[in-house]
């Protein structure tokens, strides 16, 4: 399973300095708070982030604090987005890793981060964990990639350059213990409906949620390495060729394809229920 193990991390990136806050939810995937394309290098590098949603103490506002996990071609993301799957350790140099090397050397009992399944690492305990937060400088990062500019261009009077700081990685110094919270729900984008014309009854439109699984798990291949994916990692993908579609019809599509049975049925997709590899056809 992905494994929260200390000696397996290190890395990682963020803001919150010296405060105090409580975990009130995390959510994994491909993109960035604010953002709603997922984050792809110019090398066709698809990431994958864990968003720690935060309530800082004193503060009204929440902080959302999003650390690398790694290739989303690797990891997948359980159905409720708290989980990751896969059979892969997380990078020793992802944000994600050096936050819970951190974690693990508090009074926080790391074993709770489990699930039945070998191939998923459940982090929902995470939420209502009390904790302090810091940052440690990357010299590792510093040296080799260089600090971060300031992106207003502020210089320095020192340098007379454009000013720098150092690469920092989220941590947790101290675990004072769990709190009941009520996660905040997601901000769900709708799309407005034409008016109904008085005195009549208008049907609303019926989804073949198999074509559309279809179309779009196809898509999903076709950007994929080599056009191959595991099924556990086909959520991710599906996430990022659906950015667009309606919440309802993007759920339902991942309800389909949860269903092997219903991989083989895709013309122009072969399903191997033994490895549970989904090819293109190549023509």
């Amino acid at each position: 399973m992905p494994s929260a193990v200390s000696s397996k991390f290190r890395g990682g990136a963020g803001f919150l300095r010296n405060v105090d806050g409580t975990i009130l939810d995390i959510q994994f995937g491909p993109t960035l708070p604010g953002q709603s394309a997922p984050s792809v290098s110019a090398k066709g590098f698809h990431s994958l982030f864990g968003v720690l949603t935060i309530q800082q103490d004193g503060k009204s506002d929440l902080t959302q604090q999003a650390l690398f996990v790694g290739d989303a071609e690797v990891f997948g993301v359980t159905e409720d987005g708290r989980g990751v799957t896969g059979t892969e350790e997380f990078s020793r140099n992802s944000g994600w890793g050096i936050f819970l090397d951190s974690l693990n050397q508090t009074e926080f009992d790391i074993s709770t981060i489990s699930d039945e399944d070998p191939t998923v690492a459940d982090f929902t305990p995470l939420i209502g964990s009390r904790m302090k937060f810091d940052q440690r400088v990357n010299d590792y990062v510093n040296k080799t990639k260089g600090k971060r500019k300031d992106k207003t261009g502020k210089i320095d009077p020192r340098t007379k350059k454009v000013a720098e700081y150092d690469n920092t990685d989220l941590i947790v110094t101290s675990y004072y213990g769990h709190v009941e919270v009520e996660a905040p729900k997601p901000v769900v984008k709708t799309v407005a409906k034409p008016a109904a014309r008085v005195g009549k009854k208008v049907a609303a439109p019926v989804i073949d949620v198999a074509a559309a699984a279809a179309e779009n798990i196809i898509l999903a291949l076709a950007g994929a390495k080599n056009n191959q994916l595991v099924k556990a990692r086909l959520g991710v993908k599906l996430i990022q060729v659906m950015q667009a579609a309606e919440p309802t019809l993007r759920d339902a599509v991942r309800e389909w394809s949860d269903i092997a049975a219903n991989l083989s049925t895709i013309e122009g997709v072969t399903y191997d229920p033994t490895t549970q590899l989904l090819s293109l056809d190549q023509e």
